[in-house]
C-alpha cells in the first residue's frame, strides 16, 4: 500500500498559480494540517515588520489535491535570490513518510528566477526511536490534547503539575493580552533569557505585535500572547498560533527572579486548556535540544508530551550558481 501511495505522488502533476486570497490560504492551510509558518499570517505580519518579500503558491493536482508553498524571498548579494519554504512545502496526501518537494514547483521557481530552493517540511520522521541526542536532527515534542483534560494532567509529571497548582496559589495570574507594554516587556525577556543562553533570538517585537494585531479570533489562524504576572510584574509568557486543531508553541520564557514561582508551569497549563476548549488536539512545543539546551528540553519532556524528528534542511539547486550558494545559504539565510 506505502508503494502505491508513493507511486501516486510522484505521478501527480501539479498545477501552480499564486493566490492573493490570503484567508482562503490560511483556510486551505488549516484544513491539510500546515504549520503556522507557512500561513499567509505570518507572511503578512513579517512583510509589515521586515519588508519581506514573499509568495503564496498554490497547487492544484489533477486527482482534486492541493498543494501549498509560501515562498520567502532571500537574496544573496552578487548572486541572486533563493526560495526559503519554511516548514513547507504541504501537501494534502496521505502519505506521511513523503515530505519532498514537487519537481513541479521546483521548475515553477527555476522559471521565477530563483537560483536555489530550501525547505524543510512540518513532518514526522517515521523510523525515529527516541530519545536521540544528535544535535543535528530537528526535535520537537508533540502533545496529545485529544485525550482531555483529565487524561492530560494524568500524562504530566507529577512535580510539574504540582508547580503549576502552586503558582495560582501563591498569586500568579494568568492572562490573555494583546497590550503593547505587556507585547514589549514579554519581547524583553525573552531577549534576555535569548542573551543568558548564547542562542540568537529569531524575532522581533514588530513581528509580535504585527502578528498580534492581524490576528482575529475564530479565524484558521491566530495568535494569542499569554502571560503570567505576580504582584503586577510580567513573569512569564508564552506565544502561540493555532492553525486548525493544532497549536504551535512560537516563544516563551520565564524571569529567572521568578522561577521558584513556577509560573511557567501556570502559563503553560493555561495554554494546553484554552487549546482543548477550542478543540484542539495537538501541541507541538516547537523544538528540543536535550545537548545545548537541557533545562528547557526537561521542561518540555515533563509536559507529557512524546519526542518527535521532524524533516531536517534540504536545498535544491535550480542552477548552477545557486549549486555554489548552497553551502552559504545553509549557515546564513535560514
Amino acid at each position: 500500500m506505502r508503494d502505491e501511495v508513493q507511486t501516486n505522488f510522484l505521478d501527480i502533476q501539479w498545477e501552480w498559480r499564486e493566490c492573493s486570497d490570503f484567508h482562503l490560504w490560511d483556510s486551505e492551510l488549516a484544513r491539510i494540517g500546515g504549520h503556522p509558518l507557512q500561513s499567509a499570517l505570518w507572511g503578512n505580519a513579517r512583510k509589515c515588520a521586515e519588508g519581506l518579500e514573499y509568495l503564496c503558491l498554490m497547487g492544484q493536482g489533477g486527482d482534486g489535491s492541493i498543494a501549498l508553498a509560501r515562498v520567502e524571498t532571500r537574496r544573496v548579494p552578487l548572486f541572486g535570490k533563493v526560495a526559503w519554504i519554511p516548514r513547507g512545502p504541504v501537501l494534502s496526501l496521505l502519505n506521511k513518510d513523503r515530505y519532498e518537494c514537487p519537481q513541479s514547483l521546483i521548475k515553477y521557481l527555476k522559471v521565477k528566477g530563483f537560483i536555489l530552493c530550501g525547505y524543510n517540511p512540518w513532518g514526522e520522521v517515521t523510523d525515529f526511536s527516541g530519545n536521540s541526542k544528535c544535535v543535528d536532527d530537528p526535535m520537537t515534542i508533540w502533545i496529545d490534547l485529544s485525550v482531555g483534560k483529565e487524561q492530560l494532567l494524568k500524562n504530566i509529571d507529577k512535580q510539574w503539575r504540582y508547580g503549576a497548582r502552586r503558582a495560582l496559589r501563591e498569586g500568579v495570574v494568568v492572562e490573555q493580552t494583546k497590550d503593547s507594554n505587556d507585547v514589549a516587556e514579554f519581547y524583553r525577556l525573552c531577549q534576555v533569557i535569548s542573551d543568558v543562553k548564547g542562542f540568537s533570538l529569531p524575532a522581533t517585537q514588530g513581528l509580535m505585535e504585527g502578528l498580534l494585531a492581524l490576528s482575529k479570533q475564530d479565524d484558521p489562524v491566530e495568535v494569542r500572547l499569554f502571560v503570567g504576572r505576580y504582584n503586577e510584574a510580567l513573569c512569564a509568557g508564552v506565544f502561540v498560533m493555532r492553525v486548525g486543531k493544532q497549536v504551535h508553541y512560537i516563544w516563551g520564557g520565564v524571569d529567572r527572579k521568578y522561577s521558584k514561582l513556577r509560573a511557567g508551569e501556570a502559563v503553560q497549563w493555561a495554554v494546553m486548556q484554552w487549546a482543548i476548549n477550542e478543540g484542539c488536539e495537538l501541541y507541538d512545543l516547537e523544538g528540543i535540544d536535550p545537548v545545548n539546551n537541557p533545562g528547557t528540553y526537561q521542561f518540555k519532556k515533563k509536559m507529557g508530551g512524546r519526542e518527535v524528528k521532524l524533516n531536517g534542511l534540504s536545498l535544491t539547486p535550480l542552477t548552477l550558481t545557486g549549486a555554489l550558494v548552497k553551502a552559504v545559504f545553509r549557515y546564513r539565510y535560514c
